[in-house]
């Protein structure tokens, strides 16, 4: 028994000239290390999502204010053309009313 209590006591404190080899211990990295070592794999990925997403809501956007616009455009445009065509209604009206007015005068005053 006293033995195996002294092979323990050597596997525990061994001494220099000890058959059995140790592995130095490694020092702990710090956490923040560690967490950046970790995240390296999938860092590039969460970038490349990360613009995607950038990438989409800028052209989100960019469809939004573009699709604004042409719409604005397109009420100015049918504005115009009601204006237009209005215009248009009132020229003739008045070359009836000219005409009508020809019509009515007596026949003594076209000579």
């Amino acid at each position: 028994m006293s033995n195996s209590s002294s092979q323990s006591q050597e596997l525990v404190n061994p001494t220099p000239n000890s058959s059995i080899s140790y592995k130095p211990i490694k020092k702990k990295r710090p956490i923040s290390n560690l967490n950046q070592s970790l995240l390296k794999p999938f860092k590039s990925p969460l970038i490349n999502n990360k613009k995607m997403r950038q990438e989409q809501t800028m052209q989100s956007k960019k469809t939004l204010v573009h699709e604004a616009r042409e719409a604005q455009v397109r009420e100015v445009r049918e504005a115009q053309a009601q204006n237009q065509i209005s215009r248009n209604n009132q020229q003739t009206q008045v070359i009836e009313h000219h005409e009508d007015e020809q019509v009515l005068m007596p026949i003594t005053s076209k000579e």
